[in-house]
């Protein structure tokens, strides 16, 4: 079989609590400038026990990985914040914005992943849209913003769960104009270093294309529980009076699931929290 990544240059892989704005959000006031944007809530610690729904579920930590023989350089102010543990280079966000700056201009935009759960699946709450997290570039709501306009957004489940609900897992896949880069740029207001971008290149190893995973999960060994679902309600601007759980995943299992878990050495299932959500 042949792997449908290597005709890719980039490969970004989304786990856990990343929700989704898309060009035509209802509901929204604002009409988003941005592309698509996939919004990393802040679930610190700070945030979880000081909110009465969500004090039970685990703080989750946004943070980057990337395979240490992959990147080429690393050049810009937040260049001495990026840990390399066991051949993975690791940077924790904490209020940034990130975009692949030399998308090929031949690339289009296509996005099949809108079967993901999404937050109408609380009944209760209506006419729901995005909220300051999603606007405002606050790392105290947000602590990670990644952007686009063009590439393959897909989303797929988690591997053995076909036939319940569960984890959903979100690519990003892209042809870039040279060897790829990720841009990193601190939120507007965090000082000096505001508007210096710090720009990570990457290159193929072998067949494998760069991959480039973005978490926002509990650090082990805390894990995920059915109710982590309910930290994509802090991108809303409303929240239920009690934890909901995970929405059922319409996705497919997409064939790009086998080839990425034999790129990476592991399945996709990363724990019955590990969910991606539109707003609806």
């Amino acid at each position: 079989m042949v792997s449908p990544f290597v005709v890719d240059d980039l490969v970004i892989n989304f786990q856990g609590i990343c929700t989704h704005i898309w060009e035509d959000q209802p509901n929204a006031a604002f009409s988003p400038v941005w592309g698509h944007r996939i919004v990393l809530v802040n679930a610190s610690s700070e945030v979880i026990s000081q909110h009465p729904v969500l004090k039970n579920i685990n703080p989750h930590v946004a943070r980057m990985q990337l395979f240490q023989d992959q990147v080429d350089s690393i050049e810009g102010p937040l260049k001495s914040q990026f840990q390399t543990v066991d051949g993975v280079v690791q940077f924790f966000f904490h209020g940034q914005t990130v975009t692949v700056p030399n998308t090929s201009p031949e690339a289009t935009l296509v996005k099949n992943a809108r079967c993901l759960p999404q937050l109408n699946v609380d009944k209760s709450l209506t006419d729901l849209a995005p909220g300051l997290a999603v606007t405002e570039a606050l790392q105290s709501s947000a602590l990670a913003y990644f952007n686009f306009e063009l590439g393959t957004l897909e989303g797929t489940r988690g591997l053995g769960i076909e036939t319940q609900p569960g984890p959903a897992i979100l690519m990003y896949r892209t042809n870039t104009d040279g060897l790829p880069v990720i841009r990193i740029e601190q939120f507007p207001g965090a000082g000096t270093i505001a508007f210096r971008p710090t720009d990570i290149t990457l290159h193929r190893t072998g067949d494998r294309p760069p991959l480039v995973t973005i978490l926002n999960t509990p650090l082990p060994p805390d894990t995920g529980s059915e109710f982590d679902f309910t930290l994509h309600y802090l991108a809303a601007n409303g929240m239920p009076t009690s934890p909901v759980p995970v929405g059922p995943v319409g996705c497919p299992l997409n064939p790009f699931a086998d080839t990425f878990s034999s790129i990476t050495g592991q399945a996709f299932d990363t724990g019955p929290g590990c969910s991606a959500s539109n707003l609806p």
